[in-house]
């Protein structure tokens, strides 16, 4: 039983040795390596330009308010989720899209 665990732990040392930590606790990149170029910026003010808040969700009923009668609570329901499908805005036709290089995000 010795064996087969220290096996699996040697497997997976091994096994492990590609791969790379992300997340907040990842040092940033060494400054031996050199410097990359930035892109050019974008000049179209649209691209630029944030994406709308979607408006908030309609509080028509209440917990307190809900029936008894589960045919009256779908009503409100249904009434509920048809105002709030009219209240959305349409999504913006250009995309935000964040490209990253070397762990080094390109602007």
């Amino acid at each position: 039983m010795k064996a087969l665990l220290f096996a699996i732990g040697v497997s997976a040392l091994v096994g492990c040795t590609g791969i790379r930590p992300a997340g907040p606790f990842v040092k940033e990149p060494s400054a031996t390596k050199p410097a990359q170029s930035k892109p050019a910026v974008v000049s179209d003010p649209a691209a630029l330009a944030p994406a709308p808040r979607p408006a908030a969700p309609t509080a028509l009923v209440m917990p307190s308010e809900v029936p008894i009668d589960p045919n009256a609570a779908a009503a409100k329901l249904t009434t509920e989720l048809e105002t709030d499908a009219k209240s959305q805005q349409s999504a913006p036709a250009i995309a935000e899209v964040s490209r990253y290089k070397g762990m080094v995000k390109q602007n």
